[in-house]
């Protein structure tokens, strides 16, 4: 077995463990889908098209003051929610029954915007014929209220009496989903790190192969690689900066631990070191094993 065919298999297992990794910290939060719409379990729903991620608001006839109130006072996911502008409301256009994905759920008829068109009157949007007409925001009927969250506010004009909180509420939002990615980010990449540290000597004394080439049954070679394990380890952790979450990263991290810890092996057994070799350069490996041990 080459150097090259066991960094394959430590590598086909990394890839593995990002997949499933991220699979469980991310997307088991996802309930449903519909086209380019997600839904999740705190109730937003994301158009993966836009970026956009959406409320549906009550389910009864609200007028457009307490549809505001209800999206000043929303605090889902960290909050950062506002009222649509109409552009935004458009966006939400499906051609179909509704016209509109049913992972927002909703029976009203119109969705209240945040533009206004006079001191007592604001834009509403219907997405059954993709219109937009007025109605008087004292009037909720038929009339629902949505929650929308983004970076950039899609809007043909600005509310006039809003800009300052917009500008708040643009920054509020994107520095939550900026500390929410580097949360999780860390968090990957420590749980990386320590499956690195677990089990890198279990991806070789679990093959076969390398146990026929050295000639040792698995516990000796669990044994004599676990006096190497935290050196090659912490050498890794001292030449390699960053996030394990950065492919370059963890490449990196991978080579020095896995040849650190094969080379201090060959060394040990430096009588047999010929023979070893040239029984790697020959020997096979199972991929399905080496991805369980790194993944156990």
């Amino acid at each position: 077995m080459s150097k090259n065919k066991l960094l394959q298999i430590f590598c086909v297992g990394l890839f593995l463990f990002f997949l499933i990794l991220m699979h469980s910290c991310v997307s088991v939060e996802d309930i449903a889908r519909d086209d380019r719409f997600i839904a999740h379990h705190n109730g937003v729903v994301k158009d993966t098209r836009t970026g956009f991620e959406w409320i549906a608001g009550p389910d009864k006839d609200t007028n457009w003051y307490k549809a505001k109130r209800w999206v000043e006072n929303l605090t889902v996911d960290g909050g950062g929610w506002r009222m649509p502008t109409i552009e935004e409301l458009k966006t939400l256009y499906l051609k179909g029954a509704d016209n509109i994905t049913p992972l927002l759920k909703t029976t009203g008829l119109w969705v209240w915007s945040r533009e206004m068109r006079s001191s007592s009157t604001a834009w509403l949007y219907r997405w059954r014929r993709g219109d937009q007409y007025w109605g008087f925001r004292s009037s909720p009927g038929a009339k629902r209220g949505f929650a929308v969250r983004s970076q950039k506010v899609l809007s043909k004009k600005e509310m006039p009496d809003e800009p300052v909180k917009t500008q708040t509420m643009r920054t509020h939002e994107y520095t939550q989903k900026t500390e929410r990615e580097k949360r999780t980010e860390e968090l990957v990449s420590e749980i990386v790190e320590e499956k690195f540290k677990k089990n890198t000597l279990y991806v070789l004394c679990d093959q076969p192969s390398y146990l026929l080439c050295f000639g040792i049954p698995r516990e000796q070679c669990i044994g004599e690689l676990t006096e190497y394990n935290p050196e090659c380890y912490n050498k890794a952790k001292e030449k390699v900066s960053g996030p394990l979450t950065i492919e370059k990263n963890a490449e990196n991290f991978v080579t020095i631990v896995f040849m650190c810890m094969m080379f201090k092996h060959i060394a040990a057994h430096a009588e047999n070191a010929q023979e070893i070799g040239e029984c790697f350069d020959k020997a096979s490996f199972d991929e399905t094993t080496a991805v369980r041990s790194l993944l156990k």
